[in-house]
């Protein structure tokens, strides 16, 4: 995962979990959630950008939190 650019859907107690785990193993992490209010708090280093409908460019790896719905356009 060093290296890899990893976008982790769903800023909860999972997706914060999974972001701080990716940054441990040397990725690059940014991390999106509909609600801009979820994006505060999170591991040191993790990028974050509200309502994402699509993976930045460069996105190696998508991780959508169990809570993301099916229906999101990302």
């Amino acid at each position: 995962m060093q290296q890899s650019r990893v976008l982790v859907a769903g800023a909860g107690v999972t997706g914060r979990s999974v972001a701080e785990a990716l940054l441990a193993m040397g990725a690059h992490v940014t991390v999106t959630d509909a609600a801009a209010g979820r994006l505060t708090d999170l591991p040191a280093g993790a990028a974050t950008v509200a309502g994402l409908t699509e993976p930045p460019a460069g996105t190696d790896l998508v991780v959508a939190s169990p809570g993301w719905p099916p229906t999101s356009p990302l």
